[in-house]
């Protein structure tokens, strides 16, 4: 038996908290081993038109029989949430239906017994459709992982007179950490390179890699996560170009702390970091990395001069409004929330390079193609990099022109006064070219996200994925 409430979605482009609606709220009751072949309605809900990238619940208990007698299970702690979920068209309507898998849901744990680990499949139709013909389109395995069917969401097409088609696979469609992109893209420079760029956003952001070695993309935007493990893969795969020079992640602090504390504009990076001592810092599970290098470049330990609280990034804004943490280490959209609308005010601005050993030679967010597409198509590949280059250049000499850019790359739901906060920031991190490097690779190696296994690149000659003459080529 299972007891679940507040059956939520997400809208794709809405803001933290405020972009969930809730869809049933319950609590339900429902025996899954009955439920075998059977659908039981959770509830319904009149949705926007748009995309709903996420669903999430609350597991609140869970028994199971175990020799005739009914026996309390241990549940996650935390929201289940299942990445992907379903495009909602003006006058129709979808049926969304989790299938949780009874048998593979229940682990027996040494010294705790029976723990609910639940693995469910997400299987999205339209109305009048039967069970049996709805598309599966994730699915939460026992590890808590999410993970989407690996299609993309823009149906393929032909090349606009003149131009050359090029796919481009991107993570997500609205992550300005990719600003080199959106202001190439936005400003047309593209097309004065003679390529037709056809933007295909994968259902999950870790589908993307794949996207490019089946063949459904030409060009990726993969971040160190993404092609790291694919180089120890020994993946056909080529890097050739590079979006950020410095860390688009940056401390920000409220201004109690810096009433507090004392702090002023003009102290030290160290004289910062040491006025905050004992803080809550709210911080998602991939960056404490750089977090630990950050504070032990001065000689501070991250795990024991200040405390780290754990959360997904979209709780990040939540936590730090409702006084949870003094502190947040974040990127965009988070980031500039929180200056913006939540009276944050920057501490460390890793962004400007003020901590070396975090910016520099690094390379993250990089270009990736196949060998294949490097060796058939390199002249697409330089006039690709050239154009990228030219909205590198825009980005750092040119706010203005790159703001209106980035309203004209088709991003959706942009804000203006976010955006323009946040390209301030971020116009610091881009690189004077797109040059990559074997010793770039090196140092985002290091920087490897803490929730994830660091990939083993030992013994592997790092210089047989990258491709430095794409970029020479294009000068």
């Amino acid at each position: 038996m299972l007891t679940v409430e507040n059956v939520e979605v997400h809208r794709s482009g809405g803001a933290d908290e405020s972009g969930w609606q809730m869809v049933a709220a319950g609590p339900f009751e429902f025996d899954l081993l009955k439920l075998n072949g059977i659908e039981e309605i959770l509830g319904q809900a009149e949705l926007g038109v748009g995309r709903y990238q996420q669903i999430r619940l609350d597991v609140v208990k869970g028994r199971v029989t175990i020799l005739n007698g009914n026996r309390l299970i241990g549940v996650p702690s935390d929201k289940l949430r299942i990445v992907d979920g379903l495009g909602v068209v003006e006058g129709q309507t979808a049926i969304v239906t989790l299938d949780f898998d009874a048998q593979r849901s229940i682990v027996f744990i040494p010294m705790r017994g029976p723990t609910l680990r639940p693995v469910v499949k997400l299987l999205v139709r339209s109305g009048g459709q039967s069970l049996g013909d709805a598309n599966e389109v994730a699915t939460l395995g026992s590890d808590g992982t999410s993970t989407a069917t690996e299609r993309p969401t823009e149906t393929p097409r032909v090349a606009r007179p003149g131009l050359e088609l090029v796919r481009v696979g991107v993570p997500t469609n609205d992550n300005l950490q990719f600003m080199s992109f959106w202001t190439a893209l936005g400003a047309g420079y593209f097309e004065d390179e003679g390529l037709d760029i056809q933007v295909v956003v994968p259902p999950s952001p870790m589908a993307t890699p794949n996207l490019l070695l089946q063949g459904r993309v030409d060009v990726a935007v993969l971040p160190p996560p993404m092609f790291l493990p694919r180089i120890q893969l020994e993946e056909s795969i080529v890097i050739f170009g590079n979006f950020l020079q410095n860390d688009q992640i940056n401390l920000i602090v409220s201004l109690g702390i810096m009433a507090e504390r004392g702090i002023t504009a003009d102290m030290t990076v160290e004289e910062k970091l040491r006025a905050i001592s004992g803080i809550k810092v709210g911080v998602a599970h991939g960056p404490p990395t750089r977090l630990r290098v950050l504070l032990n470049s001065v000689g501070m330990d991250a795990d024991s001069d200040i405390e780290i609280v754990g959360m997904s990034p979209e709780d990040e804004n939540p936590a730090f409004g409702a006084g949870e943490v003094d502190a947040l280490y974040a990127h965009t959209p988070y980031l500039e929330r929180a200056l913006l609308r939540q009276g944050a005010v920057m501490l460390i601005n890793q962004s400007a390079g003020e901590v070396p050993e975090l910016g520099g030679d690094r390379q993250s967010h990089a270009l990736v193609t196949t060998r294949d597409f490097a060796d058939s198509d390199r002249d697409v590949l330089v006039k690709f990099i050239r154009a990228i280059a030219r909205g590198q250049e825009l980005a750092r000499t040119d706010v203005d022109a790159t703001m209106e850019a980035l309203l004209n790359a088709g991003i959706p739901d942009l804000d203006r006064e976010l955006v323009e906060a946040i390209v301030a920031i971020y116009t610091n991190a881009i690189p004077e070219s797109p040059a990559v490097s074997v010793t770039g690779v090196e140092r985002s190696a290091e920087l490897f996200p803490a929730h994830l296994a660091p990939p083993d690149l030992s013994g592997i000659d790092l210089s047989l994925y990258l491709d430095t003459s794409v970029w020479e080529e294009a000068r």
